[in-house]
């Protein structure tokens, strides 16, 4: 997709491995993609915040083109603490 069609920027959609898609698009392609929306809706928020270190922590920052978000859409009924762990999250581990 990036060489035939010029894509430079991938919204994952349904949660992948972040860091080999880092590595395997390189450094210059801007990558959207986060945690799971069912951990994001049902928490509990330990596991969320793990999960969005472990994300952050994947190698998916290099080239400083990644975007921090929910994996698919938020579900109704997530609740704001668990949006709130994933920004807190993401402040403390995700700047570049």
């Amino acid at each position: 997709m990036v060489d035939e069609l010029g894509v430079d920027s991938i919204d994952t959609g349904f949660p992948i491995d972040h860091g080999a898609m880092r590595q395997t698009l390189g450094p210059s392609i801007e990558i959207l993609g986060g945690p799971n929306i069912m951990l994001l809706k049902a928490g509990p928020v330990k596991a969320l915040r793990e999960e969005t270190r472990r994300i952050l922590e994947s190698g998916v920052m290099t080239g400083k083109r990644f975007i921090l978000r929910e994996g698919n859409n938020v579900a109704p009924g997530t609740p704001l603490e668990h949006l709130r762990a994933m920004y807190e999250t993401a402040k403390e581990y995700g700047r570049y």
